[in-house]
């Protein structure tokens, strides 16, 4: 399943009692369950889980559904995860395991928590990684929960005869044969790679692909783009040189996807600071933010994926408000705890193409403004909104 598909069915998932766990696990440091991990599960998750201050029914829920969870994390994980991303209620069992690092984070409510996967997927964009040698190519698509060897390509004279003819005893033919050799060796590498950019065309769909690596000669580069499509020529990017012992991602590849998703991040939040500073052109902290989400005039929301924002929506109107209130304050109501986080979360991926850019957990200045920012649409520039009103 694509990780937005995946999103937008795990929104879907609402238990009126408050029965959804959402586990989130750091698998990155050392072995399958690190030892910081186990410490968040022994300390953190079991007493969360198991605090009396639930009903006594989702006491019950919930303590079943930790039995499940450590029996998950300590049988059934990968080793090469480095991240678990898990919802669990009564009627929902979504686990993920993907190749980036997550922190240790719990939270339980009435719907899924969707932040911390949705900042997950910001940092490993879709991605795909070309290696090639003289006999082969090989074509392994990244994404989220990892990496798939999508193709491999042979040279079409590999296992077949030698091209050149064995060295007689003549004066002057080795060089010439060497010769010989070496050029035919590059009219098939050219052949192979010509073969292996061409089979870019049929590997599209969503999310796009933001980077293009060939791992292997570096020779090679100006080859390979020129064999290209067009439009992804300049998406291409020397992965280093080919190393048959190390598995996994090259070094180079990991270094540069990280780059690009700091970069990325740090135009977005300049961006934010421009609009702020220009005046009107920016929504400061939840209430404010709210207020314009629902009026469709937010283009871009900045938070915390590890702060949930407490909350209340009403039953009747629908009305999200920041803070723990008793009452609606639209229609006075009966409202229910949220996560006005997850509220907005779930805003955006019902309503594309408005945009999220996560911060860094207890970024200053995010905090201060209580968590979360917008920048505002262009003056004139309405976005077309999928699902309207409050509700």
């Amino acid at each position: 399943m694509e990780i937005n598909d995946r999103l937008r069915m795990l929104s879907r998932i609402v238990e009126p009692e408050g029965t959804v766990v959402t586990l989130t696990l750091d698998l990155s440091k050392a072995g399958i369950l690190p030892p910081a991990a186990r410490v968040f599960l022994k300390d953190q998750v079991h007493d969360h889980l198991l605090s009396e201050a639930r009903p006594p029914s989702v006491q019950h829920t919930l303590k079943n559904l930790l039995k499940r969870l450590v029996h998950f994390v300590e049988q059934d994980l990968r080793p090469e995860s480095n991240g678990l991303f898990l919802v669990a209620g009564p009627t929902v069992w979504e686990p993920m395991e993907v190749r980036v690092p997550l922190r240790n984070f719990i939270h339980v409510g009435r719907t899924a928590y969707l932040a911390p996967l949705l900042e997950a997927a910001s940092r490993a964009p879709r991605a795909l990684v070309f290696r090639l040698d003289p006999e082969r190519a090989r074509i392994d698509e990244i994404h989220l929960a990892g990496n798939r060897t999508v193709r491999v390509l042979e040279s079409r004279e590999r296992g077949g005869r030698r091209s050149a003819s064995k060295k007689t005893g003549y004066p002057g033919r080795g060089g010439a044969e060497q010769d010989l050799q070496q050029r035919h060796a590059g009219e098939m590498a050219r052949a192979l790679i010509r073969e292996t950019a061409a089979a870019t065309s049929s590997l599209g769909g969503e999310p796009p692909v933001e980077a293009i690596y060939l791992v292997g000669r570096k020779e090679h580069l100006k080859a390979f783009a020129e064999a290209l499509p067009a439009d992804l020529r300049g998406r291409l990017v020397h992965g280093g040189p080919l190393v048959r012992s190390v598995s996994g991602l090259p070094a180079a590849v990991i270094a540069d996807l990280e780059h690009r998703a700091g970069a990325r991040r740090e135009l977005e939040v300049q961006g934010f600071e421009e609009a702020r500073a220009e005046g009107l052109k920016a929504a400061l902290g939840p209430r404010d933010v709210l207020e314009h989400l629902y009026e469709d005039k937010v283009s871009r929301i900045f938070l915390d994926a590890e702060d949930p924002i407490p909350g209340v929506v009403c039953k009747s109107c629908g009305s999200r408000t920041p803070g723990l209130v008793e009452r609606c304050h639209f229609c006075s109501e009966d409202v229910v705890p949220t996560s006005i986080t997850q509220e907005v979360v779930a805003y955006a991926l019902a309503n594309p193409p408005l945009a999220v850019t996560f911060v860094p957990p207890g970024t200053g200045w995010l905090r201060d403004l209580g968590g979360m920012a917008a920048v505002l649409c262009v003056k004139g520039m309405r976005r077309k909104a999928v699902v309207a009103g409050r509700g």
